[in-house]
């Protein structure tokens, strides 16, 4: 009967430890597959962090720079998917010239003096740049300046990540 009673102990304990493991497991697995996804600057080189913000369901950013050879306005809408990929969505300038794309995907329309390119998706693991403060340099997360000009050294490899 004693041998019984441990047996059935023994059998207890390791369904409990079984139990215990189960929930553990469960409780970090969802810990780490709801972790906040962050969107962050750094420098390509030094890995320097010059920014980090949180990302939400249905953020945006638009980066906003002036054009070095056509010296106007150029700006990218860019947005994150499920998979944490950078997606830019649409292109804004104002004349083509040197580096401007002359083709894409998605709609091509004229307004408000920018050519605009929609529907794009083109999925990027990354977003690269070269800095430079004669730029005018900066990024909006939804519609809010995040980065400025001045928050990343003058001609330093700048790049976006998803974390």
């Amino acid at each position: 009967m004693i041998q019984y009673k441990k047996s059935r102990n023994r059998l207890l304990l390791i369904f409990l430890l079984f139990i215990a493991v189960l929930i553990f497991s469960y409780l970090t697995f969802n810990m780490f597959k709801n972790k906040e996804k962050e969107l962050v600057i750094y420098d390509q080189e030094t890995k320097e962090e010059y920014a980090r913000t949180d990302l939400n369901p249905n953020d945006f950013f638009t980066v906003e720079w002036i054009h070095s050879v056509e010296q106007t306005e150029w700006k990218e809408k860019l947005e994150i998917n499920d998979e944490d990929k950078i997606i830019l969505t649409e292109t804004r300038f104002k004349s083509f010239g040197s580096g401007v794309p002359n083709e894409k995907a998605g709609k091509i329309m004229v307004k408000d003096g920018y050519v605009i390119m929609t529907d794009l998706y083109e999925e990027k693991e990354f977003y690269q740049w070269i800095h430079s403060h004669n730029a005018n340099f900066k990024i909006k997360k939804n519609n809010n300046v995040f980065l400025q000009t001045k928050d990343i050294p003058h001609h330093h490899k700048a790049e976006i990540i998803i974390e």
